[in-house]
């Protein structure tokens, strides 16, 4: 495997809390999903593999690391990044019945923009496309773009799109 195969799905938080546990903060299309092996890539471009003992949200999304070593040294650093193989993600989506943003809503503004009609991962993020019949622009799922994702209505809410837009 090489780097480039790790796609980005959040990042961990600075500190070690009470119990133990890290907090932890999901990009917003991959909430959903249900951690156990992760790999952390630190801003030197470390990478270690661990695998997750325990994941809460009662306080937050926190995680507990089965390498105490390694959670230390990633909270004192912070920032540093969750990921997975392009590979195991995309059959780890599937297997959670997370299988595809196609024919999802896109507002904006409470305006609605079109539908997404097409979406990749390009290994760095998972792209879409959003059509309106008129008008078509591809969109990256990150927070930079992304207020909420809402499952059962199928609807991505967007925010700061107008320079995609206009492309």
């Amino acid at each position: 495997m090489k780097f480039s195969d790790l796609v980005k799905i959040g990042t961990l938080g600075s500190a070690i809390d009470r119990d133990g546990m890290i907090r932890f903060k999901l990009l917003p299309e991959y909430l959903d999903l249900s951690l156990t092996d992760l790999f952390l890539i630190f801003k030197n471009n470390k990478v270690r593999y661990v695998s997750v003992l325990k994941e809460d949200e009662t306080h937050g999304m926190r995680l507990l690391l089965d390498d105490a070593e390694v959670m230390t040294e990633a909270a004192e650093e912070k920032g540093v990044i969750i990921a997975l193989p392009s590979n195991e993600l995309s059959e780890l989506l599937q297997n959670q019945g997370i299988i595809s943003y196609i024919d999802y809503d896109i507002v904006f503004s409470e305006d609605f923009i079109g539908k997404v009609t097409d979406e990749y991962d390009n290994s760095a993020q998972f792209i879409i496309t959003v059509s309106n019949g008129d008008k078509e622009f591809m969109m990256p799922l990150v927070e930079k773009y992304v207020q909420e994702i809402n499952h059962d209505i199928k609807q991505i809410i967007v925010k700061n799109i107008d320079e995609l837009r206009n492309l």
